[in-house]
């Protein structure tokens, strides 16, 4: 919030700036120098509308974790429980390489350093990385009808997640009692062990 008052408060001093030293009619600054105070309005103004932004971006993910912990803690305390076994759930992995900008990349006015590197090196502009994503999931049948219970995307191979299975062994499922496709996958064990 902080962030967001500070980016709005930001935005129109530099509008402000700008507006000032552009409409200037009593010359208290002489010509070179008001355009240069015109620019450093402008840049004050897009560092507020930056911080601005942030501020509000980081309120509304505050406000969706709230509603997701909302959620949990009403599955948790309301819903059925089940006892999944890690053993017998069905792991889906999918694995796919993405390629990045190295870090040292710094921007050069409108030529970045990325792209230089690549005209001499191509493979120095970027590198690649493996993205590693897996689910597990999880059938029960429930009144004679088969259920499947799909975890949210874990960032683990499957082999690493076979390892914290073989540690863990058993975790909680929380299903809503009205709507079965509502349901919470404990998997706070895999943050707890990292």
């Amino acid at each position: 919030m902080g962030k967001g008052i500070l980016g709005i408060l930001l935005t129109v001093l530099g509008i402000l700036t700008f507006i000032y030293f552009m409409h200037d009619s009593l010359h208290i600054v002489p010509y070179p120098y008001n355009v240069v105070l015109q620019i450093f309005g402008n840049v004050i103004a897009v560092f507020g509308i930056y911080f601005a932004l942030k501020g509000f971006a980081n309120r509304i993910d505050l406000k969706d974790r709230r509603k997701f912990n909302t959620f949990k803690k009403d599955l948790m305390e309301n819903g059925e429980k089940i006892e999944v076994d890690l053993t017998k759930c069905e792991i889906k992995e999918n694995a796919y390489s993405e390629e990045v900008g190295n870090d040292y990349e710094v921007q050069m006015g409108m030529i970045n350093t990325q792209l230089l590197d690549s005209i001499y090196d191509n493979d120095r502009a970027t590198k690649s990385i493996e993205i590693d994503q897996t689910r597990l999931v999880f059938s029960y049948i429930h009144n004679g009808a088969d259920e499947k219970f799909i975890s949210p995307i874990i960032p683990k191979s499957a082999f690493d997640l076979n390892i914290k299975i073989y540690l863990h062994k058993t975790t909680s499922l929380y299903v809503d009692k009205n709507d079965r496709a509502r349901y919470y996958f404990d998997l706070d064990f895999l943050k707890r062990e990292e």
